[in-house]
């Protein structure tokens, strides 16, 4: 008779199952979460407060945006009193630059002195030019500040040559006022402009990143 060397029901090339271990006391039953902070009434819906370096940034960019619409004011405006003068139309706009009226009249005394209508066409050709630069100044003031200086420089010329107007003029200084008031404005809008974009540079750098420079190896 032969012997079995291994339990009844028990296969000998199957491992035995583990022994189940004993749970710990308290393990299968782990502690509950902890209970959130409560929120302050309102704080889920606060706005964002902004600091007060963003606040300033965002007020020299209202500024500079006020004053560069003051110099393309000052471009379209003369530029269409000057096509007025070449239609020679009996209105034009108030707002505008005094030296394209004077080039034009210099042409004009030129014409009559010597005959020739080169003269005339010399001085409007000035004018459009001069013009079509303050159109360039505007446009690359958006990134850089020599053109605001030069627009800067150039404005107060040009109050200067209405002042002189004002006292040349044999009638009424009334006939200048708007004029006066307007170049006043412009000149203080462009003011503005040139502090404001320097403000704005100086902010700029001064709350810029600083990032950690790397060792020489």
């Amino acid at each position: 008779m032969e012997n079995n060397q291994f339990p009844q029901n028990q296969n000998p090339m199957i491992a035995p199952p583990p022994t189940p271990q004993p749970t710990p006391q308290g393990a299968a039953y782990p502690p509950p979460p902890a209970a959130a902070p409560p929120v302050p009434q309102g704080a889920a819906y606060a706005a964002p407060v902004m600091d007060e370096a963003t606040l300033l940034k965002e007020k020299l960019e209202r500024k500079i945006r006020n004053g560069r619409s003051s110099l393309m004011l000052i471009f379209v405006l003369s530029l269409g009193n000057f096509f007025l003068m070449l239609a020679d139309a009996s209105i034009s706009f108030a707002f505008s630059l005094t030296f394209p009226y004077f080039l034009v009249g210099f042409g004009d005394g030129l014409r009559e002195m010597t005959g020739s209508e080169s003269a005339l066409i010399v001085t409007h050709i000035i004018s459009l030019v001069l013009i079509g630069f303050f159109g360039l100044l505007w446009l690359f003031s958006k990134k850089h500040l020599w053109p605001v200086v030069v627009a800067v420089v150039l404005f107060a010329l040009d109050c200067l040559l209405l002042i002189w107007f004002v006292f040349m003029d044999v009638g009424s200084i009334a006939n200048f006022t708007i004029d006066l008031m307007f170049h006043a404005w412009a000149m203080g809008s462009l003011i503005i402009l040139w502090k404001s974009k320097v403000n704005l540079s100086k902010a700029l750098k001064v709350n810029a990143p600083v990032f950690p420079v790397p060792m020489n190896r």
